[in-house]
């Protein structure tokens, strides 16, 4: 769930929009000298699911779920978006490949190393995926990230004399 947090940082004051991560003070950052900085890393993603899901146990314990979305770009290209969800759903194996889904999340890059060059990946880490099929609750799940956005929207709206 969304929670809107503010967090004072000494001489900065930073308005965080998080889904299931902690804030963190931005302090120091580029781009993030002035108050009230509006931090949102938010995705929405609707695309067939490309082919079943790889779930596997990490060394602490939690599932992860690892799946390709396919997603239209225009008329005759696709795009391939990765997705990891944590803590699998129990759900995430029975998922079909063609199945449509409504992914919502954030957007990560990490870095890894594969016989001593590092690599990276960017990919949408899942707070929610839903069957497209299951209406009320892909409703939901995109009516939880405009009201994100709404916010976003709001305080950037309300910032008097802002850039």
């Amino acid at each position: 769930m969304l929670a809107k947090s503010r967090v004072i940082a000494p001489d900065h004051m930073m308005v965080g929009l998080f889904g299931a991560g902690r804030p963190i003070s931005l302090a120091g950052l580029p781009g993030t000298e002035r108050q009230g900085a509006i931090v949102l890393n938010l995705v929405v993603v609707i695309g067939h699911l490309a082919k079943q899901s790889q779930v596997r146990q990490l060394p602490s314990g939690l599932s992860l779920a690892s799946f390709d979305l396919l997603v239209p770009r225009s008329e005759h290209a696709l795009e391939t978006v990765p997705v990891a969800l944590f803590g699998s759903e129990p759900s995430a194996p029975s998922w079909r490949p063609g199945q449509e889904l409504v992914v919502v999340g954030r957007v990560r890059r990490r870095f890894f190393r594969v016989s001593g060059a590092t690599q990276s990946r960017t990919e949408v880490v899942a707070d929610q995926v839903v069957p497209v099929a299951r209406n009320d609750s892909a409703q939901w799940a995109l009516a939880d990230a405009s009201k994100r956005l709404a916010l976003a929207a709001e305080e950037i709206g309300g910032r008097q004399g802002g850039h």
